[in-house]
């Protein structure tokens, strides 16, 4: 048998070319016998044994296993002009999220399905609001000023019961219908000292505000001399 390196030299071999090797383990007498190797027997061996890796991959792109032992593609970028890891599907976290810089958030929605701490670790109560500090946000009372709650009654003009602490409820003036036309309804204490044939309820402002259903400007006289409580500049409404 010739020597090896005396053999032509092949620089750019192919999966079917053939090597020449020994087997060694082969028991005696056959040991060391000659024998032939494919290059892509040599190749798989390699791999199998060494835990190898194979695959192939896009520029720019974080690889992920698509198998025991080869890789591909993930949906995980990186632009190397931002200097962002772009992800095109979802992220789940499982643990614990850390983020030391800035977060800017354009989707459809954010979703929040636990509980919402403040930047003292407080989780706040029911009906408590977050708020700025300036530096940071804290769970306050909602009765801050410029929040206004409260209940009120469709078509009832609302009044401050509770006005330093910025509650609102329903007040004795009703919006309703008479005649087709639109009115509001005052459902305050009629007054005793004047009764006509129909009811006239007295609105008690900077002026006396009479509201006379039916009637006409005149019954004005006839109500401040019978209603001591008149201020000196009344104001009679006909409706």
């Amino acid at each position: 048998m010739a020597i090896i390196y005396s053999y032509p030299e092949k620089t750019s071999p192919s999966g079917g070319d053939f090597l020449v090797i020994t087997d060694s383990e082969q028991a005696a007498p056959n040991k060391n016998r000659t024998k032939s190797l494919t290059i892509d027997n040599l190749a798989s061996y390699v791999v199998s044994s060494t835990s190898g890796i194979t695959g192939s991959g896009t520029l720019d792109t974080i690889p992920i296993f698509t198998g025991p032992n080869t890789i591909g593609d993930s949906f995980m970028t990186y632009n190397p002009t931002s200097q962002f890891f772009v992800i095109s599907k979802r992220l789940q976290v499982d643990g614990d999220l850390i983020v030391d810089g800035r977060g800017n958030f354009n989707g459809d929605y954010l979703r929040v399905n636990c509980i919402l701490q403040d930047g003292s670790g407080l989780s706040g109560t029911a009906g408590q609001v977050l708020s700025s500090t300036g530096s940071g946000v804290e769970w306050t009372d909602n009765t801050a000023t410029g929040t206004v709650t409260g209940t009120g009654t469709t078509n009832t003009l609302p009044i401050w019961s509770d006005g330093p602490n910025s509650v609102l409820s329903d007040s004795q003036i009703v919006q309703t219908k008479i005649d087709g036309g639109t009115v509001f309804d005052l459902n305050a204490v009629t007054t005793t000292a004047y009764t006509p044939a129909i009811n006239t309820k007295l609105l008690d402002c900077t002026a006396t505000l009479f509201i006379v259903p039916n009637s006409i400007i005149s019954d004005c006289p006839s109500l401040l001399s019978e209603d001591s409580n008149t201020s000196s500049s009344p104001l009679c409404i006909n409706v």
